[in-house]
C-alpha cells in the first residue's frame, strides 16, 4: 500500500513540475528592465529555442502578462529561421531601452531594436517595439523578419482566448476581464498556435512561412507569430518595422515598415537635384538678363 501511495506521489509531484511554465535561460541573451510609473518591462535573457524571456508588469491585477517576446529572420537560401543572438549592446534607461548588433551573427545587416513602455493608467500599459535593420555588405541581401509574442493574460498559461480584430495586423487576447493587444505594422501574415508550437516552428531545422491560421483561439496557452515577408535591401538600404503590444489598453495603429535608401543611392539623388538646381538658376540669369536688355 505504501509503495502504491508513493508512486502516486511522485506522478503527481511530476505532473506539477510538468505542467509548471518556467522561463529557462540557455545562455547569454537581453537582460534589463526599463518603467514608466507603475508598468515595467523586463528582459531575462535567453531561453529555450532561441526566444527572449520577457516580462510586462504592472498593466492589471493578474501581474506579468508576458512570457517570450523576440525576433527571428530567414535570409533567402537559409534553410530555417534564426533568432537574434545577445546584442552587441543594450542601454536600458528610463522607459527606453536600445539593443544593437554590428552584424547580426555576421550575416551582413545590422539591426536596432527599440522599446519604449508606457503606463497608460487603470492599471493598463503599452510596449512600443521597433527593429530598424540595414545591409552592411556589399550585395543585396533578401530578408523575412518574424516577431513571436508568447502573451499569459492576467499572469496566467492557461485560459488565453485569441480573435482575428484587424487581418493580418491586430490581434486580441483576453483572459476574464484582462487582454493584451497585439498590433503590428505592415505585416503580410500571422499564426497561432498552443505554446510551445511557434517558438517549436520559428526554431525548428526546416523553413516556415505562417499561413494566416490559429484564430480564433483557446482557451489555451497562447503564442503567435508575425511574419514580414521577404524584402530585398541593397547595399546601404535599411528596413523597419514595428511591434506593439498594449496590456489592458489599445495598441497604437502602428504604420508599416518603411525602407530608406543607403548611402550609395544618395551621391546619384545629390547630383540630380544639383544638375536640377543649376538648370534652373541658369534659366532664371538668362530671363533676367533677357529683360534688363529689354529695358535698355
Amino acid at each position: 500500500m505504501r509503495s502504491v501511495l508513493q508512486a502516486a506521489l511522485l506522478f503527481l509531484v511530476a505532473s506539477s513540475a510538468w505542467a509548471q511554465k518556467t522561463e529557462i535561460v540557455e545562455g547569454g541573451g537581453p537582460t534589463g528592465t526599463i518603467t514608466d510609473g507603475a508598468v515595467s518591462f523586463t528582459y531575462n535573457g535567453l531561453g529555450t529555442g532561441g526566444a527572449a524571456n520577457a516580462d510586462l508588469a504592472g498593466t492589471g491585477p493578474g501581474g506579468d502578462q508576458l512570457f517570450s517576446y523576440w525576433w527571428y529572420y530567414r535570409i533567402s537560401g537559409d534553410p530555417q529561421e534564426t533568432n537574434f543572438p545577445s546584442p552587441d549592446a543594450e542601454v536600458y534607461a528610463g522607459n527606453m531601452a536600445t539593443l544593437s548588433w554590428t552584424d547580426v551573427n555576421t550575416r551582413g545587416f545590422s539591426a536596432d531594436l527599440t522599446h519604449v513602455v508606457t503606463d497608460t493608467g487603470g492599471p493598463s500599459g503599452t510596449l512600443d517595439s521597433v527593429l530598424s535593420i540595414s545591409n552592411i555588405s556589399s550585395a543585396p541581401i533578401a530578408i523575412d523578419i518574424f516577431v513571436y509574442v508568447d502573451a499569459d493574460v492576467a499572469g496566467t498559461f492557461g485560459g488565453d482566448v485569441g480573435t482575428l480584430v484587424v487581418d493580418p495586423t491586430h490581434i486580441n487576447v483576453a483572459d476574464g476581464a484582462e487582454f493584451v493587444n497585439i498590433v503590428t505594422g505592415g505585416n503580410d501574415a500571422y499564426q497561432v498556435l498552443p505554446w510551445p508550437g511557434i517558438r517549436d516552428l520559428l526554431s525548428d531545422a526546416a523553413v516556415d512561412d505562417l499561413d494566416n491560421t490559429g484564430l480564433p483561439f483557446g482557451p489555451d496557452d497562447f503564442t503567435s507569430g508575425q511574419q514580414w515577408l521577404s524584402v530585398t535591401l541593397l547595399p546601404g538600404e535599411t528596413a523597419t518595422y514595428a511591434s506593439n503590444i498594449g496590456a489592458n489598453t489599445d495598441a497604437t495603429v502602428i504604420v508599416p515598415p518603411l525602407q530608406l535608401p543607403g548611402p550609395t543611392a544618395i551621391p546619384a539623388l545629390s547630383k540630380v537635384g544639383l544638375a536640377l538646381l543649376a538648370s534652373i538658376l541658369m534659366l532664371f540669369a538668362v530671363y533676367h538678363l533677357m529683360r534688363r536688355r529689354q529695358y535698355r
